[in-house]
């Protein structure tokens, strides 16, 4: 989930909120899991909010690492 759409303010959702998700889905693919880990809602929820996600693992090539961690 991107953060603006914890919220549940729809005027901030826009074309950027695509291309968030389609990073979050291409770094799950990458790692097996998804970027914000915690085991309650309210933690993943604010892993998100605060832009925190784990690491990738050490074989993703360099350059797979840098499109996915751009900001």
């Amino acid at each position: 989930m991107a953060p603006e759409q914890l919220g549940g303010q729809g005027g901030e959702i826009g074309t950027w909120t695509d291309t968030y998700l389609l990073g979050a889905t291409l770094y799950h693919l990458l790692a097996g899991a998804p970027p914000h880990a915690g085991k309650k809602t309210s933690e993943r929820n604010d892993a998100i909010r605060e832009e925190r996600p784990q690491p990738l693992p050490d074989d993703v090539p360099l350059e797979l690492r840098r499109l996915v961690e751009r900001d």
